[in-house]
């Protein structure tokens, strides 16, 4: 691999979001935005955690994509700016409407639902944008079945594909096998980003590159959903040793992080027992949270959750509300019933 070619992708705001309930204000975004650039990153992904189109589908935030895009454009405009694209509830006018923004749409999929991903990378490549297949809980498949879909992906017109080690479950070894049977299949740069649910993303991102990943995912201060993502701090001081990423201010990265992160998102990320059983059993939910508060619930141990949803569904690698909802029933309980409970402490119906 030509090192040259090396690009990272700050992903501060779409994982971090997920601390915060994805409740950024449009000034923290700007702010961040800015210290970024100032601090030399060429990327950052300005996206809603789930997603663009997110909040007009119901989901929780304050401000829509065009806003917070809009405020981090303002304020960083020689910032190069990503989205999150999921294949599954992105519509191709939520694409055309943050287009104005934007140099580059990850369209995140599951390998066993490839087919729903070809019509955003199409609209992205026509609107003139780098198209960028994120191609995510790759490690619930053989490296030979991530590989086919790579080859399949690219013939649909992706410009670069990334695997994504969701779980945070995989090995450098691991990180070997699977980069080199997708390099053993298409001819395109290939993107990185590894979970540190096992605290291995730093050593797994570095052995990525090693290994030919021309993009690379960081997180300020490691922010995300469970272990988090690598940091992009450390990940900057381990490329420089190698004479990469001169560009990169380490000072003004570690006070981005002091002085605009943490006052934004006021936690740090941390490896919790859901984010081990997470890796373990290489299954994943959308909030991590309700597997805790469910487990209180049924007085069970966080782990009886994912053993009832590989009981019922081996296949499974994402947790849906209908594998909750058949845990619950057996136990007599509702999840809409449970969620009101757990959302606002008080049972539906009842003073």
């Amino acid at each position: 691999m030509d090192k040259g070619k090396l690009k990272i992708i700050d992903v501060t705001i779409k994982e971090g979001g997920f601390l915060v309930n994805h409740h950024f204000l449009a000034d923290q975004v700007a702010d961040i935005a800015r210290e970024l650039q100032r601090a030399g990153v060429e990327y950052t992904e300005i996206s809603h955690g789930h997603g663009i189109g997110t909040l007009k589908r119901g989901g929780t935030g304050l401000h829509n994509d065009e806003e917070i895009l809009q405020a981090a454009k303002e304020a960083a405009p020689e910032l190069k700016l990503c989205v999150f694209i999921s294949s599954k509830s992105a519509w191709l006018e939520d694409i055309e409407r943050v287009a104005p923004w934007i140099d580059c749409g990850r369209v995140g999929t599951n390998i066993d639902q490839l087919y729903q991903s070809q019509k955003q990378i199409e609209k992205l490549k026509k609107l003139g944008k780098t198209a960028i297949s994120q191609l995510m809980r790759v490690h619930a498949f053989s490296p030979e079945e991530v590989a086919e879909t790579a080859a399949e992906v690219s013939k649909m017109g992706a410009e670069v594909i990334y695997l994504t080690d969701t779980y945070g479950s995989m090995g450098p070894e691991d990180v070997k096998k699977y980069i080199h049977a997708v390099k053993s299949r298409i001819d395109l740069p290939l993107g990185f980003q590894s979970r540190n649910h096992t605290g291995r993303s730093i050593h797994n991102t570095l052995v990525a590159f090693e290994e030919g990943a021309e993009w690379l995912d960081g997180s300020i201060n490691g922010m995300g959903k469970g272990g988090g993502v690598t940091q992009l701090e450390v990940l900057a001081y381990h490329l420089q040793t190698k004479g990469l990423c001169k560009n990169f201010d380490l000072i003004e990265l570690s006070h981005t992080a002091k002085n605009f992160v943490l006052p934004a998102i006021r936690r740090s990320p941390f490896i919790n027992y859901v984010s081990l059983l997470t890796a373990k059993y290489k299954i994943d939910f959308s909030q991590d949270i309700l597997v805790e508060q469910i487990a209180n619930i049924l007085q069970v141990d966080p782990e009886e959750i994912f053993l009832r949803i590989k009981k019922s569904n081996p296949k499974a690698i994402q947790a849906t509300d209908e594998n909750l909802k058949q845990i619950l029933s057996e136990e007599g309980l509702d999840l809409d019933v449970v969620m009101e409970f757990i959302k606002r402490g008080k049972i539906p119906h009842f003073s």
